[in-house]
């Protein structure tokens, strides 16, 4: 499978828990970053998520918010506490390569001026904020 978000981590599914709408999947990923992804009830059929399952969690880079310092309570589920690694800043937009805690490594895409203003740097303490609802998940076929 080829496709064009950049942050793709390899999970184990921890548990599912359905509503009859939608499924929120726990997953634990190979190094041990725990994340979420919410995910509509059809969609858990189709793939037939179950505990235990092998799956890949994407997101874009757009959709990761980076917080530096205390961080509010939000109603994001993902809230990932990690180290910025690199910053490559463009003129109007800046990547920013996060190593989280067990080593697993997610990318963001914030303005330039976001760069400026948190004052990024490599190495500086950040926290990655992702909603469950935009986690995808993809099933290997057997």
């Amino acid at each position: 499978m080829m496709i064009s978000a950049r942050n793709q981590i390899d999970a184990d599914i921890v548990s599912v828990c359905r509503d009859g709408v939608s499924a929120l999947l726990e997953l634990k990923t190979l190094q041990g970053t725990h994340l979420f992804a919410s995910i509509t009830g059809n969609a858990s059929e189709a793939l037939s998520v179950r505990e235990g399952d092998r799956v890949i969690a994407f997101f874009k880079d757009s959709h990761v918010l980076v917080a530096t310092g205390w961080v509010i309570p939000i109603s994001a589920r993902n809230r990932l506490e990690g180290v910025v690694e690199s910053i490559h800043r463009g003129v109007v937009n800046a990547e920013v390569r996060i190593r989280l805690g067990g080593g697993d490594r997610i990318s963001a895409t914030v303005t330039d001026d976001a760069v400026s203003n948190l004052a990024l740097q490599p190495g500086m303490p950040v926290v990655a904020i992702v909603k469950a609802s935009d986690m995808m998940i993809a099933k290997p076929v057997r």
